[in-house]
């Protein structure tokens, strides 16, 4: 925009210039000093548009920059999250989400062969095999009344795409899973099948569940885990750092996470925090 506009102040003193040339010969001498005091004034609105317009981009310059920090810095806080310790992830959680997350709070994972086995299937391209590394496919399929409103794992995911994408991993599985994110229903008609219905797992986007507990119609009483998808997009975000899904990624593991976490039941039947 200043380019535009200083180029228009560049034609206002080229027209002055003009002027000049159609000077008659008897005015010559009091035209001089009023093309000088042309000249001068031109001089000067040109120096205020620069004043004028600089801030306005270097203010936009750091705005954005600080926006990019922001979300560079989050990015590199989840790096390898997914082969963090408890103690790192409950540390980074705590951070990201403004409260208290413990390293018992993070789900461990439960490959009972060997620590490589593990950490290849932790690391697995197949989310479904990454999914029952955290949770078995028998606390899955362990349904009942108790759990209508209350699925037995929840997974975050940063788009209705991508949930797509992970609800096709899971067709192996061969549960009935709940798909909670625009597309595929109101989110009444979501409230309804969740009050009416037993659903071992729930895949949905940050916003829609963040709505539907709200409302009442989702909660984590019977839920063992909360879920969050580990998936980058091409510009390399995340669920838990895109800035569309961030606020909301974080206002649920404040105010319904942690809280549910933070109660103590049996152990086997204690919510917990898994970067699937």
């Amino acid at each position: 925009m200043g380019g535009d506009d200083l180029g228009s102040d560049d034609e206002y003193l080229k027209s002055t210039e003009v002027g000049e040339g159609t000077v008659d010969v008897e005015d010559a001498s009091s035209d001089e000093d009023n093309d000088e005091q042309q000249l001068v004034r031109g001089t000067n609105n040109k120096r205020k548009l620069h004043h004028d317009t600089a801030p306005q981009v270097e203010g936009k310059t750091k705005k954005k920059s600080k926006k990019d920090k922001r979300g560079g810095l989050l990015r590199q806080q989840f790096k390898d999250i997914r082969e963090a310790s408890p103690d790192s992830k409950a540390e980074i959680l705590s951070q990201y989400a403004d409260t208290k997350f413990l390293p018992q709070h993070v789900i461990r994972p439960q490959n009972k062969a060997t620590v490589k086995g593990a950490q290849q299937q932790i690391n697995s391209n197949n989310f479904m095999e990454r999914l029952l590394c955290m949770i078995s496919k028998k606390q899955l399929k362990k349904t009942g009344p108790h759990t209508r409103t209350s699925p037995r794992a929840i997974i975050l995911c940063l788009s209705a795409r991508r949930c797509v994408a992970v609800l096709k991993d899971l067709a192996p599985l061969r549960l009935r899973i709940a798909k909670l994110f625009p597309k595929q229903g109101t989110i009444e008609e979501q409230g309804r099948q969740l009050e009416t219905n037993e659903f071992g797992i729930a895949v949905g986007t940050p916003h829609r569940v963040k709505e539907l507990m709200e409302r009442g119609s989702l909660s984590l009483k019977d839920t063992l885990l909360f879920g969050l998808d580990t998936f980058e997009n091409d510009k390399s975000f995340s669920v838990y750092t895109l800035p569309d899904t961030t606020t909301h990624t974080q206002e649920l593991l404040k105010n319904h996470v942690q809280p549910q976490c933070a109660i103590s039941r049996k152990k086997e039947n204690d919510l917990k925090v898994g970067f699937v």
